[in-house]
């Protein structure tokens, strides 16, 4: 997923594209061949952690000076390990949610500002 995703848009220029690079990923993983697999790293947060990190995140949704590390792995303490994956995860589960007509291979296709606009998470 990561390989076909970069072969069409940035990875992690951004905050934005990393989100929605790795929520893709998360997605992709968890529906595997139709069958839902939760993965741990993609629902670390509570409904009210995720509303929390997600006011933050769009404070940085262009910046390319943002911390990845701490963003997905919670190393300088400023967001717990994994905020970034979960959020990720949250934005592109509800893409496919509302834009049930899109397979992921349409999606992976997509700009990280087209797929944040069709969640309607903004």
């Amino acid at each position: 997923n990561h390989i076909a995703r970069m072969s069409a848009q940035p990875l992690h220029t951004t905050l934005l594209d990393a989100l929605i690079s790795e929520g893709l990923g998360v997605y992709y993983e968890e529906h595997w061949q139709n069958i839902f697999a939760k993965s741990q790293w993609g629902h670390i947060l509570s409904k009210k952690q995720l509303l929390s990190e997600w006011s933050s995140a769009q404070k940085e949704l262009s910046s390319d000076t943002y911390d990845f590390a701490d963003w997905f792995h919670g190393r300088s303490g400023g967001h717990k390990c994994f905020t970034g994956y979960s959020l990720g995860n949250a934005l592109v589960d509800r893409f496919f949610t509302i834009n049930k007509g899109i397979t992921m291979a349409q999606a992976i296709q997509l700009s990280s500002e087209e797929i944040l606009l069709h969640s309607q998470m903004t």
